[in-house]
């Protein structure tokens, strides 16, 4: 995450942040505005937003989905304006000044929720906490994807069916590295992309093992220069694609694998 260097100096002494720890969105965006606010030199709660109040005493940043109407309707008798209908990926924000500072941000689903936080975030990095947001935005483009050719193995090239590029030999690792993938999937969800589109020839021996087929799979990851992954064995792949998958979820991606 890039923090930018302005506003700090207008950032409150101490920030609450509410959301609901089980939507794993609002949680990546909860994280990148505590950062920033941490960054700037403020004291930051974390707290549920089950346990919001109208009387909360300290500046608060408050992430709901729309359809929270108890959230809604504590953000508008602190003088915000209502929500209009709200879509997927969409999101408003709203600022209220009543007993204390507050930003507001509601998704029309969770990962709306999540671009609102994240552009929270962003504007907390440049602007400090004096901004007035009374604003709703939603996508033009509702499929903003990244194309990835990618070699699962030298034995597995991507679709172009071969190696003539060294950047494709030194990927092979990266593709097992799932720190790798949790680091790419922020920083994209940070740029509000949501599609990974994978392009290999035959992912499949790498992938998964069947039953009825016990040699159609590899037995051991293997590249180039000396590379080998021994202990990514048939079931880690498997498991290893489902976490990525997973993970890609919780960052709003829609995953697709072409062979």
């Amino acid at each position: 995450m890039i923090i930018p260097q302005l506003g700090f100096s207008l950032v409150p002494a101490n920030v609450a942040i509410f959301y609901d720890s089980k939507i794993p969105q609002m949680v990546f965006a909860a994280n990148d505005i505590k950062t920033v606010l941490v960054a700037g030199s403020s004291t930051v709660e974390i707290k549920e937003i089950s346990t919001l109040t109208a009387d909360f005493p300290s500046a608060k940043i408050v992430l709901a989905l729309a359809t929270d109407t108890k959230t809604t309707d504590m953000m508008k008798s602190q003088g915000g304006a209502a929500l209009t209908s709200l879509g997927a990926q969409a999101y408003a924000l709203r600022t209220t000044k009543k007993n204390q500072s507050s930003y507001w941000v509601f998704g029309g689903d969770a990962n709306g929720a999540m671009y609102g936080g994240l552009q929270i975030a962003e504007n907390i990095g440049f602007t400090g906490f004096d901004g007035d947001y009374q604003t709703e935005e939603s996508p033009h483009i509702i499929n903003r994807g990244i194309k990835i050719n990618l070699p699962f193995d030298e034995r597995l090239p991507t679709y172009w069916g071969s190696f003539d590029e060294t950047s494709a030999k030194r990927a092979i690792p990266f593709v097992w590295d799932i720190n790798f993938w949790k680091t790419w999937l922020d920083e994209m969800a940070r740029f509000r992309y949501n599609m990974l589109s994978i392009w290999v020839q035959n992912p499949f021996p790498a992938m998964v093992q069947l039953k009825d087929f016990p040699l159609a799979h590899l037995p051991s990851i293997q590249g180039f220069d000396g590379y080998k992954n021994a202990e990514m064995t048939p079931d880690k792949r498997t498991e290893h694609w489902r976490n990525i998958i997973s993970y890609a979820h919780s960052r709003g991606f829609k995953v697709q694998i072409f062979n």
